[in-house]
């Protein structure tokens, strides 16, 4: 992931075993934030604009900042997404569940039904979450927006499945839909309309 300081968050594989190592690469210096102890390895998985990395482990999840690291609650709780206030929209492994992280608690967004499954793809500083539920068949997405403590569907008339995929700080979605025709099309969500 990438900020607009240009400040770059990932993992690499460091050693003969190839141990995986959560990094941050600025000014042209990349820092090996290393491995938590327990955890076997590290992965950041999205940097926001105050420079914080969330990290996952398989001992649970991390916020990195300027040499500190903080725990946050929860298990196997797979951020996606970081807005600029530290909080995060991923997904609780253990239960195939989309989640939003909202800086003391992490919340379990319940898959859109008749769907079994979800997952968090993002979120905005008016902590807005998207994401997608799906069930079994693993080929019926729909898209979803939270916020205000509702999880809204994003549908369009004729449309076979949904995929929510960025959010912007006005609420906007951009993500992708199939048509009964089994094409697909890019969609905008803005302002309560779908286009």
């Amino acid at each position: 992931d990438i900020n607009n300081a240009g400040q770059i968050a990932g993992y690499s594989y460091v050693g003969s075993v190839g141990q995986t190592h959560a990094f941050l690469y600025e000014n042209g210096t990349m820092k090996d934030i290393g491995i938590f102890i327990g955890t076997g390895g590290s992965w950041a998985q999205a940097i926001n604009e105050t420079g914080q990395v969330a990290i996952y482990t398989n001992n649970g999840t991390y916020v990195y900042q300027n040499g500190g690291v903080r725990a946050i609650p929860g298990e196997h709780f797979l951020p996606a997404g970081m807005n600029d206030g530290g909080q995060m929209a991923g997904t609780l492994l253990t239960l195939g569940s989309a989640a939003f992280y909202n800086g003391t608690t992490v919340i379990d967004l319940a898959p859109l039904l008749p769907n079994i499954h979800s997952l968090a793809t993002g979120v905005n500083n008016a902590w807005q979450v998207i994401g997608v539920s799906y069930g079994s068949s693993g080929n019926d997405y729909q898209a979803f927006r939270y916020g205000a403590g509702a999880v809204q569907a994003l549908t369009v008339p004729g449309s076979i499945q949904s995929y929510a995929t960025s959010i912007n700080n006005a609420g906007d979605v951009v993500g992708s839909i199939q048509n009964t025709d089994q094409t697909w099309w890019g969609f905008l969500y803005r302002g309560g309309q779908m286009t």
